[in-house]
């Protein structure tokens, strides 16, 4: 829950910056660096520890799977309501969704060990 939180709060407070990582494309035919790749992977392993605690027995793949749709889903609510892509919707209201969604997901993780 905190590090969803967090990241809301990162993007709102720094939206220059959080548009720089998100928001860039490499020109076409040119490859993403592979330390920016590795960047990447090791961030996700933040989301990948606490899913190793609350589901022990999920394979390495199947987590690391998890994790970046855990991710993809808060930054989903992120980039929607900081962009106003639908309409705009305040800070408070957004920390909410974040909230909710991660609550939801970490309540149906047993079941989806099954």
């Amino acid at each position: 829950m905190r590090l969803a939180l967090a990241y809301l709060d990162f993007a709102a407070a720094n939206r220059p910056r959080w548009r720089a990582v998100f928001g860039h494309q490499p020109p076409a035919g040119r490859e993403i660096p592979a330390a920016y790749m590795a960047d990447q992977l090791r961030l996700f392993s933040y989301i990948e520890e606490p899913l190793q605690t609350l589901m022990p027995k999920i394979m390495p793949r199947r987590r690391a799977l998890l994790a970046r749709s855990l991710f993809s889903a808060v930054h989903g609510i992120v980039v929607l309501g900081l962009e106003e892509k639908l309409q705009a919707i305040p800070l408070p209201v957004l920390r909410e969704q974040v909230t909710f969604l991660v609550q939801a997901m970490a309540k149906g993780l047993p079941l989806a060990e099954k």
